[in-house]
């Protein structure tokens, strides 16, 4: 379960770097304008800062997720309970119609 969360959580960072770095381009050729939050303008510098953070937090998640040997899966054990056979299910069982 840890390498898919770690992947999911790298596709996650990777999109918020890419959003911020294109945010980051559209405010420097002047399409849109610096964002203002908390009273303080926010210029280009701080978001390819956050665009940079970003990337780097997605590159060590995935390293993490992709690089990471998959834990082996345990064998489960199923118990019969009221109603319940320890035999396989039948595939190849059609289905009976319904006389009434």
């Amino acid at each position: 379960m840890k390498r898919e969360v770690c992947k999911f959580f790298s596709g996650a960072f990777a999109a918020l770097a890419y959003a911020h770095a294109a945010y980051a381009v559209a405010t420097d050729r002047g399409v849109i304008n610096e964002p203002v939050f908390l009273g303080r303008r926010w210029g280009v510098g701080y978001m390819w800062t956050e665009a940079a953070v970003y990337s780097a937090v997605s590159l060590a998640l995935g390293y993490v997720g992709w690089i990471s040997k998959p834990q082996e899966l345990q064998k489960s054990t199923t118990f019969a309970t009221d109603g319940q056979s320890q035999q396989p299910a039948k595939t190849a069982e059609q289905p009976q119609p319904l006389s009434h």
